[in-house]
């Protein structure tokens, strides 16, 4: 049986992060799993890919960028992929459960890393793997 490829999107308006992104997250999970990413420096341009028909397991996104901010991302990308895993990855949100009920959201499927913490989104990404493959081989 083939190893299960998972894809991962990454949303940050700034080059240095999506640079820190391949390097200490992707860099290590793609030793243990086969990975295809993407990445983009803006909402609209994720919503893009997500009306082009891509499919993605998980999308990163930053919280506060010019334009689109990450909830606003959230919020259309999960109209078009529902069961998307969505991680707002935030160095500016350090309360989780305002911002839910500030937006009135309830969803499973949203998870948020606080203070840009690199080890966390690793270890986020890899729970969000495993708990896919198992759905996937019984």
């Amino acid at each position: 049986m083939s190893q299960r490829e998972f894809r991962i999107l990454f949303v940050d308006d700034e080059s240095d992060i999506r640079d820190v992104f391949n390097t200490l997250v992707l860099g290590e999970l793609s030793a243990r799993y086969k990975i295809e990413s993407m990445s983009v420096e803006n909402g609209n341009e994720a919503e893009k890919l997500f009306a082009t028909g891509n499919r993605f397991d998980v999308v990163v996104c930053d919280y506060q960028m010019p334009g689109k901010n990450g909830l606003e991302v959230f919020r259309s990308v999960v109209k078009m992929q529902p069961d998307v895993a969505f991680i707002l990855f935030s160095g500016v949100i350090n309360k989780y459960n305002e911002l839910l009920y500030e937006n009135e959201l309830k969803p499973e499927n949203l998870y948020l890393c606080f203070d840009k913490n690199w080890n966390l989104l690793r270890e986020m990404i890899k729970t969000i793997f495993e708990d896919m493959r198992d759905l996937t081989f019984p």
